[in-house]
């Protein structure tokens, strides 16, 4: 080691201020490698970030030859996080609880696997008749080898050298926050992170809204749960939720959906949406900025319609075009809308069929300005050569490449029908040439929209493959004739078409990037929900029937698309999605406990306003919102999700 007093590295300045770091630094030839460890609030965790990328590699290599070794053995569990810089986090389960027990264990450990290594290559050498030779050192190769271990061994120890009592002073830090109690922790569930691949038994500690712990050993909390034989996976992240009230949200909450975001179709104005929510909802939530509401406050002077609820109205914002002078002023709404806090730009240009190419362009180029993603609902779906789904992604990937715009095209089956695999195909090349576009299904065969809308506008038949006997008549469960369907188009209301083949969800889902997200949203009537089953049970649905039931895709998949998938498309947009999608320490505390044996959708197209069961438990924010499968009364916990 150097005589000279060490500097404090300048990368070590961004370590997390809730850490407790302690620099560890090896001397490696006339580089030095320089790694923190971070004392977590389970004295049992340590994080290494390797802060400077011109170590040499031997530093490398001696610290991931030790840690492999131990995690070979069981002293260690390993986890990776993608981060800049790379985070490694290796949860001991072996070693003491201290960070001198820890220093002690690893020499023993160290001690142990050199004997090990040895004998090894003893035997090796013997049965090859290979002597051992010196290295260009001077040292023999089972010299060499032990450095790693011995070398790591040091550098935890040499901590004492550059810190004085830290030891002392660490011990008490760790001891004060062990002693203090958690919010609540979820003891001996099965818990799935999506984003590290942990599947294994742990204790979820909960503290503030957060998760603080992830960890064999149980910490104190003031409320232990019992979850065994469950699992216990990050809460439901429904991109594509109409229904914004509190009745929907209980049977999203009942279907593990801890965030819903109203982002195919928006709200236009953006800000009075978000106030209507403050404080009085059950699970997270936010919008996107409406093109269709924009366009409606423009051209009918008339923004009272929230949400979806556009789509039901008729003006001349459906079938009137904007003349090209006027376009600014569009353009001008939708910023604003942006500037309070809309997480993008959504577009149902199936709705506003007068909307020109033009007008989508610079749609586009306010999304991109802004760093935001637009939300389509393609301009046609279906089988026609050019007017269907595919004319439609072809629009939307030609203007994110023009604009360099984030798409998300919504509802990919539904649009594609039994041509699904290749509007997948568009998607799939779009992503692979650097644009940035994704997109999403139902686990259904049928769709829903209001009958009085312009995507049952003459000719609809031919367009969609569907004839009058499919299309369900929501408030009364009757499928429609000709009479039917223009007596109930004039009085308007919402219709189930079933147009979607059997297959096209498999073939969504058996894509790694396709995400689930439920396009429900339960009409009220008379305090009656009516509407479509996707409004109650998409989610229980895929892991009852598309992973339990028909393996269409394994349980880690499932949650991916349900948790981390969508969470990673706001991330640029709300940085604090980082915190969702995931169960690590740091993360939100939005989680779903559910029984993997029973989980399953309740909701049919005949009864739609079922819960899911075999969702046990729901918190929101570190507060339950369904315990022991029960919606817990009172509790307001949900937080808005906004542009920054």
């Amino acid at each position: 080691m150097p005589k000279e007093p060490l500097k404090r590295p300048p990368e070590l300045e961004h370590t997390p201020a809730n850490c407790h770091a302690r620099e560890m630094l090896a001397r490696v030839g006339d580089k030095w490698s320089v790694y923190v460890i971070h004392v977590l609030g389970d004295a049992g965790t340590l994080r290494f970030n390797e802060l400077r990328s011109r170590v040499a590699g031997i530093s490398q290599r001696m610290l991931t030859v030790t840690l492999r070794g131990m995690e070979r053995d069981g002293l260690v569990t390993r986890t990776v996080y993608p981060e800049v810089p790379p985070r490694v986090e290796y949860a001991l389960t072996k070693l003491g609880a201290t960070l001198r027990q820890l220093v002690r264990g690893l020499v023993q450990w160290s001690e142990a696997h050199l004997k090990e290594v040895d004998a090894a290559r003893a035997a090796y050498d013997a049965r090859n008749r290979k002597p051992v030779k010196p290295t260009s050192l001077g040292r023999s190769a089972a010299q060499l080898r032990a450095r790693p271990a011995r070398v790591f061994a040091f550098v935890l120890a040499a901590a004492t050298l550059f810190t004085g009592a830290a030891w002392q002073s660490v011990d008490a830090q760790v001891a004060r926050t062990t002693s203090a109690p958690l919010d609540v922790v979820l003891v001996g569930g099965r818990v799935m992170d999506p984003e590290t691949n942990l599947d294994a038994v742990r204790a979820v500690g909960i503290k503030g809204g957060r998760i603080v712990s992830v960890t064999s050993g149980v910490p104190a909390a003031r409320d232990t749960v019992d979850v065994r034989g469950l699992v216990v996976a990050p809460g439901f992240i429904d991109l594509h939720s109409h229904g914004q009230d509190s009745i929907n949200y209980r049977y999203m909450a009942h279907d593990g959906v801890t965030t819903a975001l109203e982002l195919e179709l928006g709200s236009y104005p953006v800000a009075p949406w978000y106030a209507k929510r403050e404080g009085k909802s059950l699970i997270n939530f936010g919008v996107s900025a409406s093109h269709p509401g924009a366009r409606r406050a423009m051209l009918d002077g008339d923004s009272t319609a929230e949400g979806a609820d556009v789509i039901s109205a008729t003006g001349a914002f459906v079938r009137s075009p904007i003349d090209p002078t006027r376009l600014p002023q569009l353009e001008r709404r939708l910023d604003a809308a942006l500037n309070e806090g809309a997480l993008g730009i959504g577009m149902g240009i199936n709705y506003t069929p007068a909307a020109t190419r033009e007008e989508i362009l610079r749609a586009f180029g306010v999304a991109a300005r802004h760093h935001v993603p637009v939300f389509v609902h393609l301009r046609s779906g279906g089988l026609l050569e050019n007017a269907g789904g595919v004319a439609g992604v072809q629009e939307v990937i030609a203007d994110a490449a023009a604009t360099g715009a984030s798409l998300h095209v919504v509802h990919v089956t539904s649009m594609g029908l039994s041509a699904t695999p290749v509007l997948l195909d568009l998607i799939e090349g779009a992503r692979a040439r650097g644009l940035d576009v994704t997109t999403e299904a139902y686990p259904y065969t049928a769709g829903a929209t209001f009958l009085q809308s312009a995507i049952f506008d003459p000719g609809f038949q031919e367009r969609q493959g569907i004839d009058y006997k499919d299309i369900l008549w929501a408030s009364t469960g009757e499928r429609l004739t000709a009479e039917s369907f223009e007596r109930y188009r004039k009085q308007g209301g919402l219709a189930i078409i079933f147009s979607i083949p059997e297959g096209a969800a498999d073939q969504a889902y058996r894509d790694p990037h396709v995400m689930v997200a439920s396009d429900g949203g339960f009409q009220i009537q008379n305090g009656k929900p009516i509407g479509h089953p996707r409004s109650a049970g998409t989610h229980a649905r895929i892991l009852g029937r598309f992973v339990r039931e028909r393996g269409v895709i394994s349980l880690m998949d499932g949650v991916r698309k349900m948790t981390l998938l969508p969470a990673r498309r706001l991330e640029r947009v709300d940085p604090d999605m980082k915190r969702k999608g995931r169960v690590q320490a740091g993360a939100d505390a939005d989680l779903v406990v559910f029984d993997p044996a029973r989980v399953i959708d309740r909701a049919t197209f005949e009864q739609p306003a079922q819960y899911s069961d075999g969702i046990v438990h729901v918190l929101v924010n570190g507060t339950f919102v369904v315990r022991g499968s029960n919606l817990v009364p009172g509790v307001a916990p949900g937080r808005p999700v906004r542009g920054h």
